[in-house]
């Protein structure tokens, strides 16, 4: 049993064709490399992305042409068809054993144009510009790169429409086949169990050995007294006054505060906690205010 080939491996591959005629091979005819002779030949000269000149075999100009050589600009190189006419038997021999790839070699024949050939330091001549009259089959090309490159392989256009209808069926089928996997890992994904988070215990809150002093009682502190009250050190309510002893006034009571607040450190819900007799039992250990 055969392995199904992956949607890329079945993109790249050709599909085989029934009843093609096989395309004419292609050849590069020069480069700008120093060929054999120690020659080089940097440009051919052409009114347009192609010409025709005869083929030949072997540079044989003294016998009939065996087709015609179609050479035409493929990025920046020369490349050729051959195309053999088949008439007599040498263009029947020379293409025969170029499609069984006996001969896999081509050579041009040329003269200067529009320049004369410049001497190189490889002891040969480098041609600016050249006039190609023919291209032959050779059995050894003079340049070394001008050789056999490719065949194109024609492809029938109803077998090239079911070798493309049968790559995007099997991308549809693969496409589905995702979708369905996502579907699938989504049920599973809800039928996971859901742990239940308990909620954290929370922190008592614990009070600072060291708390700051209100921020009103920051301004009470900042702010200079204007008028020293007078000292209660050691005072006991006058008679008749123990039942309203709680009731301080407003100013008296604010100056206190301040006062056990420096000595004695109580944080201000503490201070506003103690009664009036009790801000005064505290103040009576306070020492005497210097006048």
């Amino acid at each position: 049993m055969t392995k199904p080939k992956s949607f890329q491996k079945l993109l790249e591959s050709k599909p085989a064709v029934s009843g093609a005629t096989t395309a004419a091979p292609v050849f590069r005819i020069t480069s700008t490399s120093l060929d054999r002779h120690k020659d080089r030949v940097l440009a051919i000269k052409s009114a347009g992305d192609d010409f025709r000149v005869p083929l030949l075999w072997n540079h044989d100009s003294w016998s009939p042409a065996i087709g015609v050589a179609r050479c035409f600009r493929e990025g920046t190189e020369w490349l050729m068809e051959p195309i053999f006419d088949e008439v007599c038997d040498a263009s029947k021999m020379v293409a025969a054993k170029v499609k069984a790839g006996t001969l896999n070699q081509c050579s041009i024949r040329f003269i200067p144009a529009d320049s004369e050939p410049v001497p190189n330091a490889e002891g040969g001549y480098d041609f600016p510009l050249v006039e190609t009259l023919e291209v032959s089959i050779v059995n050894i090309g003079g340049n070394q790169e001008a050789v056999r490159l490719r065949s194109a392989e024609p492809v029938a256009e109803d077998e090239e429409a079911k070798y493309r209808a049968a790559g995007l069926a099997f991308r549809a089928k693969v496409e589905g086949a995702l979708e369905e996997l996502r579907a699938n890992v989504v049920k599973l994904h809800k039928l996971l169990p859901v742990d239940d988070e308990e909620p954290a215990p929370e922190e008592e809150p614990t009070e600072p050995e060291d708390e700051e002093p209100a921020p009103e009682e920051e301004e009470e502190r900042e702010a200079p007294d204007e008028e020293e009250e007078p000292s209660t050190e050691g005072a006991e309510p006058p008679p008749g006054e123990e039942e309203t002893a709680d009731e301080l006034p407003d100013e008296e009571a604010k100056a206190l505060r301040l006062r056990l607040t420096k000595r004695f450190g109580f944080t201000s819900a503490q201070l506003k906690s103690f009664s009036g007799s009790e801000l005064r039992k505290y103040a009576a250990l306070l020492p005497p205010v210097a006048n």
